[in-house]
Formats: C-alpha cells, sequence, structure tokens
C-alpha cells in the first residue's frame, strides 16, 4: 500500500548517526525524511532539569546581557546511548549527560515546533552535571 501517514510514523526513528567531527546528529525518519541537528541547537535544547533551570533563571534576568558560553567554544557531542526505541541519551564533553532527547522532542526541534524544554517530560537527574 501507500507510506504510513499517522502522526507517530513522522516520529518513528529508522537511523541515527552521530558524526563527533561535524558535530552533527542525523535522523532518518520512517517517512523518509532526514534531519540534521548540531551541537549548539541540542545543547540550547537540552531538556534536563538542571538545563531547564538554568534557562528559567537566564529569561528572569533582565540584565542578561552575557553569553552563557564562558569561553570554552561550541558545546562537542563525545557520545550518544539509545534509550529504547523512543530516546537518545547525548554525553558532551563537559560531562553533562543527563538530557533525554525523546525522538518526538528532535522532530519537534527540526520543524521548529519544539515545545520550549521546561515543559519536556521527566528528563532530568539530581545529580546532573552541566
Amino acid at each position: 500500500m501507500g507510506t504510513d501517514k499517522s502522526p507517530s510514523a513522522d516520529c518513528t526513528a529508522m537511523d541515527l548517526k552521530l558524526n563527533r567531527e561535524a558535530g552533527t546528529l542525523t535522523v532518518t525518519w520512517k517517512d523518509n525524511h532526514v534531519t540534521v541537528l548540531d551541537a549548539p541547537t541540542l545543547r540550547k535544547a537540552c531538556p534536563c532539569a538542571t538545563c531547564n533551570e538554568s534557562r528559567r533563571k537566564e529569561s528572569e534576568n533582565l540584565f542578561n546581557i552575557l553569553s552563557s558560553d564562558p569561553g570554552q567554544g561550541p558545546p562537542r557531542i563525545t557520545g550518544a546511548s539509545l534509550i529504547g526505541n523512543y530516546a537518545i541519551q547525548l554525553t558532551w564533553d563537559d560531562g553533562h549527560s543527563a538530557g533525554i532527547f525523546d525522538f518526538k522532542f528532535l522532530r519537534a526541534l527540526d520543524k521548529g515546533e519544539a515545545p520550549t524544554p521546561s515543559s519536556a517530560r521527566g528528563q532530568d537527574s539530581p545529580d546532573a552535571k552541566q
């Protein structure tokens, strides 16, 4: 018959490729759409509790004119682990690894429709490193 046009098919990842050198995560979806997300975009959208709290504090500070990058350069992804068949957990060069990016969230990032990370569900760790 034809391709599956159900909403869940849009968020079914068929292939994930992490290119550490280029700093990109490439996702091929069940509907054959390909998403390429760069490390800065992914880190800025990290859905963990630590990053959500940092973003909340930054947004509340009316005088926040300094970059949150303390001069270390752009973030680098050093590793990734699949979480079941619904998400990927990224590890960063600064040791941060608490963010779990579910595939619906990644697809929404590609479409520019991602919910604010603070509304992401349950991807936190009380002892998360940033």
